[in-house]
Parts: structure tokens; C-alpha cells; sequence
């Protein structure tokens, strides 16, 4: 595997933040990841946008599956300073209803 020197490095992390505006109301330092205080305003029955603007990211889908007019959606988001934690949202969605969160939940190992 090849060095990136630490001058490119720097410089290509740079203009990144600097093309990159961060988010409106995700947690300063968090981008990318869920912090404990943002999982915890996130609430049942939130869109998926809002839950992305909350968080920052629009974290990874797991599943998706639609049936009769209803709709499942499982995306999953890393959590910020752990490399083996995960935050899942689970949304859902009915002929009359939105994508809403319909469940959330929280793996941290011990």
C-alpha cells in the first residue's frame, strides 16, 4: 500500500472541509456518525429527512421492501468514537402515511 505524504494529505483534507459545508443541526465533529445527544432527539414518527438533517448523514440502507402500497425501510449509521457500534432507524410507510420512523435502536458492545 502506498504513503500518502503528509503535505497531499493535508492539503486534499483541507479543501475538503473547506468545499464541504457540514451540516445545519448535526453535532459539531459528529459528521458521518451519531452521537449519543443526537440519537436521543431523534423521535419516533420523523421523516428520513429530518432524521438526515438531525444527524448529518443519511447513513447506509439495509433494506428496503415495499408491498400493497406499505413500505419498510431499515438504514443503519456508524456511532461516533466507536469502531464496533451501530444506530439503526426503521421506517415504514402506508397508502395514506409518509416514510416515518417507526422504531430505533442501539447496538454498543460492552
Amino acid at each position: 500500500m502506498r504513503r500518502v505524504p503528509p503535505l497531499v494529505g493535508g492539503l486534499v483534507l483541507t479543501l475538503a472541509a473547506l468545499t464541504v459545508p457540514g451540516p445545519a443541526h448535526a453535532t459539531e465533529g459528529s459528521a458521518g456518525c451519531v452521537t449519543r445527544a443526537e440519537y436521543r432527539q431523534v423521535r419516533l414518527g420523523a421523516t428520513p429527512a429530518a432524521v438526515h438533517r438531525l444527524l448529518g448523514t443519511a447513513g447506509q440502507r439495509v433494506s428496503r421492501a415495499s408491498s400493497g402500497g406499505l413500505v419498510a425501510e431499515v438504514r443503519s449509521y456508524p456511532v461516533c468514537r466507536s469502531l464496533h457500534s451501530t444506530v439503526t432507524f426503521s421506517y415504514r410507510a402506508g397508502p395514506a402515511m409518509p416514510l416515518q420512523l417507526a422504531a430505533k435502536s442501539a447496538w454498543v458492545p460492552a
